[in-house]
């Protein structure tokens, strides 16, 4: 697996918490459900992946972007033959929007 980090800080100086990376994986393990207090962004670079967002299915597609909401229960799934799961990712902070 590979996970670089694009951001330096993942603190804004007011506090705000904005944080990004690059993720590439062909293995994942089991991902249980889970929620986060923040919103998160995807945006798919390589892969067959889909994810459940709140009794949602939803399959991604390279050049596809999904946003998730704060406290939305998700999981991701990526198919066993598919070639890796290529990703950037964003996390911000609920207060950064709400400005």
């Amino acid at each position: 697996m590979e996970e670089v980090f694009l951001t330096d800080e993942s603190r804004l100086a007011n506090g705000h918490i904005v944080k990004a990376y690059y993720h590439n994986v062909s293995e994942l393990e089991e991902i249980t459900p889970h929620h986060h207090d923040f919103y998160e962004v995807y945006y798919l670079l390589d892969g067959e992946v889909e994810y459940w967002v709140d009794g949602r299915i939803i399959r991604m597609q390279p050049g596809d972007l999904l946003l998730i909401s704060p406290r939305e229960l998700h999981q991701v799934y990526i198919q066993p033959d598919a070639a890796p799961y290529e990703r950037y990712m964003l996390w911000i902070s609920p207060s950064l929007l709400q400005k």
